[in-house]
């Protein structure tokens, strides 16, 4: 992502007197920075399915207060309501969650072993990954 940075100071006369414009701010993109929160997905989910917050309280015996916090990821839903809330939403705990990515293992893998090829300047075939449990 790159930002301008905001500079009073800087016009676009200084340009024309040759002065540089200001430089921008590279900040890197974290992978979680694109991710939806699990209270944006819950939200989601519920609007989607065309259900309020306190038909959700009501279908898991929870307050509205309760699922208003989690939505505003101001708290966490316990366990045993994270089975309950996938289950009147439609979907996984892992999609609930946010772990489902939908790519396989051998996927993962191949990526990681190409990553890895390049920063220590092989190729991918070359690299092992080994797993142990």
């Amino acid at each position: 992502m790159i930002e301008h940075s905001r500079n009073s100071a800087w016009s676009g006369a200084d340009e024309m007197r040759g002065l540089p414009s200001p430089r921008p701010i590279v900040t890197p993109m974290s992978p979680a920075a694109d991710k939806e929160s699990l209270g944006a997905r819950l939200r989601r989910l519920r609007v989607t399915r065309r259900l309020s917050q306190a038909d959700l309280a009501a279908a898991l015996d929870v307050s509205v207060p309760a699922v208003s916090g989690w939505e505003k990821d101001r708290s966490r839903p316990r366990h045993d309501r994270v089975e309950a809330l996938s289950h009147v939403l439609g979907v996984s705990t892992a999609e609930l969650l946010g772990t489902d990515t939908g790519r396989l293992p051998t996927d993962m893998l191949a990526e990681n072993r190409a990553q890895i090829a390049h920063v220590v300047g092989t190729t991918p075939d070359k690299v092992r990954i080994i797993i142990e449990f």
